[in-house]
């Protein structure tokens, strides 16, 4: 993990990583459960040219929706061929809704593939993998595009797989946005290794949506432990064209 110093109305100290780095745990006590709303279906494992998994979720019925981080090799930093990603869908102990490679992939323009794990890095930590055949036995979960001030007013819900909880999604309900510096969420919800990309939800009218997806955890003032997620609508709307 790398060191910053952030100055904005205060000075901050922070430690940060990706939601794949293997030494982290979960933010304060583990409050996840496992995920069994069927309207969760559209959220899946990423699995990674054989070299571990992130999350991922269906946007639209060829679209998937992750942290670009997930779509390079950790140690090399190269990209992984999108032939060598695998979206399945409803992933529960071997069993799957749906099994896609990817065709092509999307990185945000201004993600720095080779640079340190940095906060301005986790700004731009979004990414879209285009599937080989569209998915159309599952619904896909859209973005929210609100605009709304979301801090500690609108319950979260984020939905993941992780080293603790491999074959099955795990959710968290009720977690709330902590802090918001321009495209970051700071939240309280709880992930471990394996959550980056995961979906962080919001929820209307009985209707999902897709406000951010985890980056990684932010620590400030010493010992606060936040899950860092990139608001999903500010930095990537490529899905509009789809």
């Amino acid at each position: 993990m790398r060191r910053l110093v952030l100055v904005g109305l205060s000075i901050l100290m922070l430690d940060v990583a990706h939601a794949q780095d293997r030494k982290l745990g979960t933010v304060g006590l583990d409050d996840r459960r496992i995920a069994t709303d069927p309207r969760f279906a559209a959220v899946g494992r990423l699995n990674r040219a054989g070299r571990g998994f992130c999350t991922a979720t269906l946007i639209a019925p060829s679209l998937v929706l992750t942290a670009a981080h997930c779509l390079a090799y950790s140690r090399s930093g190269k990209p992984i061929p999108p032939d060598r990603l695998h979206f399945v869908a409803g992933f529960r102990k071997g069993k799957y809704l749906a099994n896609r490679k990817g065709k092509a992939v999307r990185v945000h323009p201004d993600f720095p593939r080779d640079a340190p794990v940095t906060i301005n890095a986790m700004r731009n930590d979004i990414a879209l993998v285009i599937l080989e055949r569209p998915v159309t036995t599952v619904r896909p979960i859209p973005l929210d595009r609100t605009d709304e001030n979301l801090r500690l007013t609108t319950p979260l819900t984020l939905v993941s797989y992780a080293r603790d909880r491999a074959y099955l999604p795990s959710v968290e309900r009720g977690c709330v946005v902590r802090r918001v510096e321009g495209r970051l969420l700071y939240t309280d919800c709880d992930t471990n290794f394996g959550a980056s990309g995961g979906p962080v939800l919001t929820e209307r009218d009985g209707e999902l949506r897709v406000l951010g997806i985890v980056s990684g955890i932010a620590t400030i003032r010493g010992n606060l432990r936040r899950t860092v997620a990139v608001k999903a609508h500010h930095v990537l709307d490529a899905s509009d064209s789809e």
